[in-house]
């Protein structure tokens, strides 16, 4: 009996392990979170953990892509006067950042249902 209940007790224990959330589950007024340390250039790096709110989601096209409206928060202030040109992360996304941490992800329509870098907060 008692090593069926430290059984039980050592599966509550665990951290369960999370996911990252597809593109396609963050919608506008939502808070995210990076899952693993995001490289944008050889200078910049957003942290894993790094909190983000969703500020729009809009589609536009052809080609289609899907824009989301970011602005990471709290806004490091060695960022806050920071701009960047699109880059392209991992041969598939456009990444755009813009004063005071707005950043603007561009998603193609076929990558829509794909892992993203983030997990949704509760």
């Amino acid at each position: 009996m008692k090593l069926v209940l430290f059984m039980i007790s050592s599966l509550f224990a665990f951290e369960s392990p999370s996911f990252a959330s597809p593109w396609s589950d963050f919608e506008t007024g939502s808070v995210i979170r990076l899952k693993e340390d995001l490289p944008i250039a050889p200078t910049l790096l957003f942290s894993k953990g790094s909190t983000f709110a969703v500020n729009g989601t809009e589609f536009f096209g052809p080609p289609y892509f899907q824009v989301l409206s970011l602005r990471a928060f709290p806004c490091p202030e060695s960022l806050a006067e920071r701009r960047v040109d699109m880059t392209i992360l991992d041969d598939a996304y456009g990444f755009e950042m813009d004063w005071n941490c707005k950043v603007s992800l561009f998603i193609e329509v076929r990558d829509y249902y794909r892992e993203s870098y983030f997990e949704k907060t509760e």
